[in-house]
């Protein structure tokens, strides 16, 4: 017979394991949905890569060029068997960047009959091998997941670069189409480029920030802020980023830090980005900026994001403007942090439950990052909520739900899963909404109540399907008191969903697999995506 004790170490332990097995649930529906996404869109002549004659999409090789012949010669080699070649080093060092110009390089695309490339933060299972000349590269901060995957592989491992290589990465990246700098500018550039350490990402987000002023004195004060943050911190790295993040304008700051509000390796849609900060009433426009409109503002924001090297140009579209964003996750933990010390935003997973209660949470910040399913939601007793985002990357809506409902400033909700018949009545009662997405993951009919015109400010809706392919069928119906929301400006669908609208003169509209559709209503943005909002 098990003891009381045994009874509760054991009830404790599922309870854990529970909860984990719910976060790897919502990381892989996560996960799988982004990967649909991107499968959807591959035939799409505005997805492919960015054309590499760019100055500002090449990915530079300063200081790799041995590692890139190497990488090569291991790629196109004879062996027939399938070869596993793991690129391994810290954070920043460049393993993605080598990787890259592996596969884009011509020899490369005219080797193989396939190519494909996909991120991941874990590996399972085993590549099968055809005897074929199939090659994986990998790319992991941890000697030991390379191995675990192939206990025969080689590692290469890249290390830092020299002074001279430091220099040349600077130079390329402070000096995009100029002529180089010399004399008193160059001892300085010199100076803070040698004070990164050698570490690529340091260097270039350095550069992005110094390229915009290039005055002696400038640099100077920069130079001597670099010497000390890489002397005074015990990660040598860390200051220098935190310097960069200080030097940001104010409003940048906050463009920055809202960036940690996505997952690791996310692929962030512009669009839907720029919609979320209309939502969070994040952008203030300052007087010499009152004449442009918000949305060229927020675009604008983040081109200066991207020339400052501190977010990535994923994916353009064909006229060459961006589509995706990512953040290098060095810069999003940087991102994480600042955003927990100016209590900007608050990441809640389980770990956190034993730390501080949801209750104090709601209470002290603005904007919630839930990761787990045992947040303790039915518990929760809320008197006075500060939050107005609230993003859950979980898998239990209907418990959230009733949570959720008591947050009464809340202005945005994002990343839910419904996988039940009826959306939750209980999110109407937010008025003060402006932002709702969801994704339904369920091959039957999604209805959602007349009630939904409670959400008088509502500006977007986007309703997402799920991955599976008995997602497909689903069918979402929206009553005809939608069009009773004033304020509803963008109502985006996924591609593939069957729309019925209930209307006065038509007693069923079904759009069915339409790109784009001319409305009849007061709507702005009427639209079925392919695989961004």
């Amino acid at each position: 017979m098990a003891s009381h004790h045994d009874n509760q170490v054991f009830s404790q332990d599922f309870l854990r394991i529970r909860d984990a097995v719910d976060q790897v649930y919502g990381m892989i529906h996560h996960r799988i949905h982004e990967f649909d996404s991107f499968i959807r869109e591959i035939p799409e002549k505005e997805d492919k890569l960015p054309a590499k004659t760019s100055s500002r999409g090449k990915e530079s090789t300063v200081g790799v060029d041995q590692d890139l012949i190497q990488i090569k010669d291991r790629v196109m080699g004879d062996e027939k068997s399938l070869k596993i070649i793991p690129i391994t080093g810290m954070g920043g060092i460049g393993k993605t960047t080598l990787a890259r110009n592996v596969y884009e390089d011509k020899s490369t695309v005219d080797f193989f009959d396939t190519r494909h490339w996909k991120f991941g933060s874990k590996f399972e299972g085993h590549f099968p091998d055809d005897y074929n000349g199939s090659r994986v590269i990998i790319t992991t901060r941890l000697s030991e997941v390379a191995l675990n995957i192939d206990s025969d592989s080689r590692l290469h491992r890249m290390q830092l670069l020299d002074e001279d290589q430091s220099w040349a990465l600077y130079r390329s990246k402070a000096f995009v189409d100029e002529c180089p700098p010399s004399g008193h500018l160059e001892e300085i550039g010199k100076s803070i480029a040698r004070n990164c350490e050698g570490l690529p990402l340091a260097i270039v987000v350095m550069a992005g920030m110094l390229k915009a002023n290039k005055t002696i004195e400038y640099w100077e004060n920069i130079a001597e802020n670099v010497n000390v943050a890489s002397t005074i911190n015990d990660d040598q790295y860390s200051g220098i980023f935190s310097l960069s993040y200080s030097n940001l304008p104010r409003h940048l700051k906050s463009c920055f830090l809202y960036l940690g509000l996505f997952s690791e390796d996310y692929k962030i849609p512009v669009k839907k980005h720029i919609k979320l900060w209309f939502a969070d009433d994040f952008l203030e426009p300052s007087s010499s900026e009152s004449s442009k409109s918000l949305e060229e503002l927020a675009k604008e924001y983040i081109e200066d994001l991207v020339e400052r090297n501190l977010i990535l140009v994923a994916r353009k579209r064909s006229n060459g403007k961006m589509r995706y964003c990512k953040i290098h996750d060095v810069l999003r933990d940087l991102s994480i942090t600042k955003g927990r010390e100016e209590r900007f935003v608050k990441h809640f997973t389980y770990m956190d439950k034993s730390k501080i209660t949801l209750s104090k949470l709601v209470e002290s910040q603005q904007r919630l990052i839930i990761h787990t399913d045992q947040a303790g939601f039915k518990k929760t007793k809320i008197c006075n909520s500060t939050v107005h985002t609230l993003l859950y990357f979980g898998s239990k809506t209907s418990t959230l739900s009733s949570f959720a409902s008591k947050l009464t400033s809340l202005r945005v909700l994002d990343e839910l899963l419904v996988d039940s018949k009826f959306f939750p009545d209980q999110i109407f009662k937010l008025v003060n909404l402006k932002y709702l997405a969801f994704t339904y993951n369920k091959s039957d009919k999604c209805l959602i109540s007349p009630s939904i015109s409670k959400l008088q400010n509502l500006e977007t809706l986007i309703i997402e399907r799920g991955c599976l392919p008995s997602d497909y069928m689903c069918e979402v119906i929206l009553p005809l008191e939608i069009w009773k929301m004033p304020r509803l400006r963008h109502l985006v669908l996924m591609k593939e969903y069957v729309l019925e609208l209930s209307l006065s003169r038509w007693a069923k509209w079904n759009i069915l697999r339409s790109r784009k559709l001319a409305n009849p209503f007061e709507c702005d943005e009427f639209q079925i995506h392919q695989g961004d909002s």
